[in-house]
């Protein structure tokens, strides 16, 4: 599932898809495939993204850790 509250968030920091992900130390596509919902268990890279934006897990990705 599309993530558009994590896309929004993103924009919403000034920062470009590529410069978020390099800033939280991710790869470029897993963040990719975060957002796009294309791979789904990809927790603890999930977890450093809800932790940088201080949003709780279950909030920001709709599934329970």
């Amino acid at each position: 599932m599309y993530n558009q509250t994590l896309r929004g968030l993103i924009i919403n920091s000034g920062k470009t898809q590529a410069e978020f992900a390099a800033y939280i130390s991710l790869n470029k596509s897993d963040l990719s495939n975060i957002i796009t919902g294309r791979r789904g268990k990809n927790r603890k890279k999930k977890q450093l993204i809800a932790d940088f934006f201080n949003i709780p897990y279950e909030k920001l990705f709709k599934e329970k850790i």
